[in-house]
């Protein structure tokens, strides 16, 4: 607990001298004694450098749980009181202040985080979530808007707020940031309803990032369709939207991305011969509580997210009524949207409601053939029935489709960890041989031979791969070996002109060996 230029950091409170809210109380019944501050801490690393956790109390009788990272999870202290609960993610510390007053915990937050100003290691990804005994919002004002500054110094910041009540200068430094910044509002009290936030965010000369905000936080009417006109963020989170009419109105927002939920008799009130979505990436939850869902309106809605076709990330999620059951038709049609989107790649069929588990066999024999798709992500219960015995549906997908990865939501690929693994390996030497492409003639024809003769001449397999993407190359090399001219090029850069039988044959020898199975 001491930095040998600067001195010691902490200093024990004697155990006789501590009041009752100066004693830690830990989770699980962990004990550790309490500290005052000797002196303020460089950074928040040197908070994270500390051994164990310790308890830090404070002269605005705030006493903050401090867990350096790879220590402890999410509850630091036992919930007798309410909380004020501060993540720094991507550094893995861990802060959690009370007290008596909320001006006090706001002023120890703002001092805490204050501390990322000099950080050594990025500390940009930070939540606030205040834990209220009795459902109330912590007054955050007395903080003041610069620790949110602080957070947001840097083009990777992420900032998640919960529960707290903001003033209008706070919600102005929010979108004020020139660079790209991620936002989001859970519960939160706008004091001006979002006026201050809206007007920073219409005279933003260059793009928001990502803002986030959730069906309890305070936005007036007024302000919400003044959102709903922005064409500076790039990714928008929405709840669900009254009236209809603004509902509707919510897919038209000019942004990159849009994550949004629906009431499905709302959804199906649209014109669909005129409805647009103008997001690439759709995050779209509907949401409904009848007993039969209406097939063919919802099917037309579907066709027309097939018809628009610009599409490059899509998750399309039923939220039901816990008795309602989905027609086979809706999979094939979601299916359907994902084939009709040529530039589509990224699938989430990672729904609560919708068993796809159980149809990944008709999914994957519907994608094989998709030239965009890179991954697919869905959540598995049973990996036998997902995927089949021994993986074998997902081994013949990855066979047929070399450049998807299947997943589950958060991103970890699902494998046997035998030939699943080789056969993503392989994939991945597909992958490369297809990116060569790019390059420029002279140099791809110098990297694909220096790959064929270092590394793929032993395997039939990556051969056959590499040159199914460089037939043309092959001819060359093949009709360089059988020169009569030995002073001649090796490799001559044009492709030839003649031998056009021996070229074909070549080439539909190439083409099967690449598609042969595993």
């Amino acid at each position: 607990m001491e930095n040998e230029s600067r001195g010691p950091l902490l200093v024990e409170i004697p155990s006789a001298d501590c009041k009752p809210e100066q004693v830690a109380r830990w989770n699980q019944g962990r004990e550790t004694p309490t500290f005052r501050l000797l002196r303020d801490p460089m950074n928040l690393e040197e908070l994270n450098e500390l051994e164990s956790c310790v308890a830090i109390w404070r002269d605005n009788e705030t006493l903050t749980y401090v867990a350096p990272k790879n220590l402890f999870g999410r509850s630091l202290f036992e919930a007798k009181e309410d909380s004020l609960f501060i993540p720094f993610y991507d550094i893995e510390l861990k802060l959690e202040i009370v007290g008596k007053a909320d001006y006090a915990i706001a002023e120890t937050a703002a001092y805490f985080v204050g501390l990322t100003d000099s950080t050594k290691t990025s500390a940009s990804q930070v939540a606030l979530y205040y834990n209220s005994l009795k459902n109330n919002e912590l007054d955050f004002i007395a903080a003041g808007s610069h620790c949110f500054s602080q957070v947001l110094r840097l083009p990777s910041s992420e900032l998640s707020l919960f529960n707290l009540t903001l003033s209008p200068s706070q919600s102005e430094t929010l979108a004020e940031e020139s660079h790209p910044v991620q936002v989001s509002f859970l519960n939160c009290v706008l004091e001006d309803g979002g006026t201050s936030l809206i007007n920073a965010l219409e005279h933003r000369q260059s793009k928001f990032g990502s803002l986030g905000i959730d069906e309890r936080t305070t936005l007036t009417d007024e302000n919400l369709d003044r959102l709903l006109q922005l064409d500076v963020i790039d990714h928008l989170s929405l709840p669900l939207l009254d009236p209809e009419e603004r509902a509707l109105r919510a897919f038209a927002v000019q942004v990159e991305s849009l994550k949004y939920a629906i009431w499905l008799p709302t959804l199906l009130k649209a014109d669909f011969q005129s409805f647009q979505v103008v997001a690439k990436k759709l995050d779209l939850n509907i949401e409904y509580g009848g007993e039969t869902i209406p097939t063919e309106a919802t099917l037309s809605f579907l066709q027309r997210l097939a018809t628009l076709g610009h599409f490059e990330e899509l998750r399309l999620a039923f939220y039901l009524d816990g008795d309602t059951v989905a027609p086979e038709c809706l999979y094939e049609a979601i299916m359907h949207v994902a084939l009709a989107n040529s530039n589509l790649k990224v699938l989430d069929l990672t729904d609560s409601y919708l068993d796809w588990g159980l149809r990944m066999e008709m999914v994957f024999e519907s994608l094989q053939d998709h030239k965009g798709l890179s991954q697919i992500k869905v959540s598995v219960e049973d990996e036998e029935h997902t995927f089949g015995p021994d993986f074998v549906f997902l081994r013949q997908f990855l066979s047929r489709n070399r450049n998807v990865i299947v997943t589950d939501a958060s991103g970890c690929v699902f494998t046997d960890e035998e030939s699943i693994d080789e056969l993503y390996a392989l994939n991945r030497f597909y992958q490369g041989s297809s990116a060569l492409l790019m390059d420029p003639p002279l140099e791809r024809l110098s990297l694909v031979a220096t790959t064929l003769l270092e590394a793929a001449l032993s395997d039939f397999q990556r051969s056959a791969l590499l040159f199914s993407n460089h037939v043309d190359l092959l001819c060359q090399i093949v009709q360089a070996a059988g020169l009569d001219d030995a002073d001649g090029p090796i490799f001559d850069t044009q492709p030839p002109q003649s031998d056009v039988s021996k070229r074909t044959r070549e080439t539909q020898f190439l083409e099967r060996s690449a598609k042969q199975k595993i």
